[in-house]
């Protein structure tokens, strides 16, 4: 697995996770199988998505994506999150790692 740029953030079945480094990207794919890693995709700061296995680019759902952000965050103790709403991927994305930036 090739990924050329970071930041990005990484997002599983699980999480959605800022990653900044090498490191710990490394950390995060671990624990993760192949099967996951199929499962997973990454998105980089232009805002296009791809699969973690397979560096294709994807399509994403921007809906079901902030759906998952406002769940993720809910559970970080995160408030004021139910009016969140995004025009683009690039714009999730730039909120995303700017809160999680601060985590």
């Amino acid at each position: 697995m090739t990924i050329q740029a970071l930041p990005l953030l990484l997002i599983t079945e699980q999480s959605i996770e800022y990653i900044e480094s090498e490191s710990s990207l490394s950390d995060a794919l671990f624990y993760l199988s192949e099967e996951q890693k199929r499962e997973s995709m990454y998105i980089q700061n232009s805002g296009e998505a791809f699969n973690l296995a397979s560096n294709q680019r994807v399509d994403v759902n921007l809906h079901k994506l902030t759906t998952k952000l406002q769940q993720q965050l809910a559970q970080d103790g995160h408030c004021c999150i139910a009016k969140l709403s995004f025009t683009s991927l690039q714009d999730l994305y730039g909120f995303a790692c700017e809160i999680y930036k601060q985590d």
